[in-house]
Order: C-alpha cells, then sequence, then structure tokens
C-alpha cells in the first residue's frame, strides 16, 4: 500500500500510469485504491502483493549474504545477473515510452525483484504522461548529465529534457551498480564535472 499525504496530483498521476499499465507484464497491478479512513484522509493505492520481492536496492545491497556472494562472484557472474535485470528493466521501459509514459526516476529502490530474479518497476507518481520528448528536470543521483547541466544552469528551476534518454541513462546507472557492487560510478566527481 502507498499513501500520498496532501499529493493529490502524485496520486493522480500514479493511479493514472497504473491504470494504464493495467495487465502489462512486470508492473504491479493495482487492487483498491481511494482515501484511507482510519487515518486523516490520505489518498492510498494498494497494488497486488509480489511473493518473495523486495526493493533492488535490499535485494542486492542490504541483504548482507547475498550482497557478499555477489561481491565475491566472478565479474562475469556479475555481468550475468545484471544482464538479466538489465533486459527486463529496459523490457519494462519500452513498454512505458509506448504508452507515453517516462518513469523519470529509475533507480534500484524503485525496482521490486523476487528470488528468481523477476523485475517489477515501480513508483509512477512523478512519472509524465503525455509528451515524453519534454520532461522537467529536478535534482538527482541517477539523472543524465543532460538533466543535471539543465537542472545547474535553471539554478534549482524546472528545465526541459528529454525523457526516454534520461530513463536510459538511469538504467546504465543502476547495470554500473551491480556490476561493481558500488553505489555511483561518479563518486570522485563534483556535479559540475560530469
Amino acid at each position: 500500500v502507498k499513501f500520498f499525504e496532501d499529493e493529490t496530483d502524485a496520486w493522480e498521476n500514479e493511479y493514472n500510469v497504473l491504470k494504464l499499465l493495467r495487465n502489462e507484464e512486470g508492473f504491479p497491478q493495482m487492487v483498491h485504491c481511494g482515501v484511507d479512513p482510519f487515518s486523516t484522509g490520505e489518498n492510498f493505492i494498494a497494488m497486488e502483493t509480489i511473493p518473495g520481492a523486495e526493493s533492488g536496492w535490499d535485494f542486492f545491497f542490504e541483504d548482507v549474504d547475498r550482497h557478499a556472494k555477489l561481491q565475491g562472484a566472478s565479474m562475469a557472474v556479475r555481468e550475468k545477473v545484471a544482464q538479466v535485470i538489465g533486459y527486463q528493466l529496459l523490457a519494462r521501459l519500452r513498454t512505458l515510452h509506448a504508452n507515453n509514459v517516462v518513469h523519470t526516476d529509475v533507480k534500484l529502490r524503485n525496482m521490486l525483484v523476487d528470488e528468481d530474479l523477476k523485475v517489477y518497476l515501480i513508483d509512477f507518481d512523478g512519472s509524465p504522461i503525455g509528451n515524453v520528448a519534454l520532461c522537467t528536470a529536478t535534482d538527482g543521483t541517477y539523472q543524465s548529465p543532460e538533466q543535471n547541466a539543465a537542472f545547474i544552469a535553471a539554478d534549482g528551476e524546472e528545465v526541459p529534457f528529454d525523457g526516454p534518454k534520461a530513463d536510459v541513462w538511469s538504467t546504465g546507472v543502476v547495470l554500473w551498480q551491480l556490476v561493481h557492487g558500488q553505489l555511483w560510478p561518479y563518486s570522485d566527481l563534483a556535479r559540475k564535472e560530469y
């Protein structure tokens, strides 16, 4: 269940994207939505339970035993895991983009991964529907250099960028994390350098 505190636009956006992706593989299905009668009236969306699934971040980095096995594994094994994840993630993005939706926040925390390495993409409250060629940039670790440059140049204002290309860049960062077992490929660079 995902709650939206005073975020009607975010709730409506998530609802509309999930409705659009109904019955598509790799996206959790919406079970129920409405206003929580037990709280202060927060909107919520209840989604299907995916047995054995956890966030990609928890799956690969918080599970110490799994993380140690991947870190101790050969580069070939880590690359194979990244290949399996990457193929599915790109398939999910192809589905999103074909439906005129851009995720804009592709990262391990916005993926669910089950024990069979099946990937589910989640968190669409900031995903624009419609004109996917122009989205608005905000600051973020996984964002493309163009997004960050535009964000810095605009001094914190929202600026347009190519959404599908940015989603693919973010997927590359996810794959890098899986292969190298580290958080960020450019940790030694200041934001303005990349």
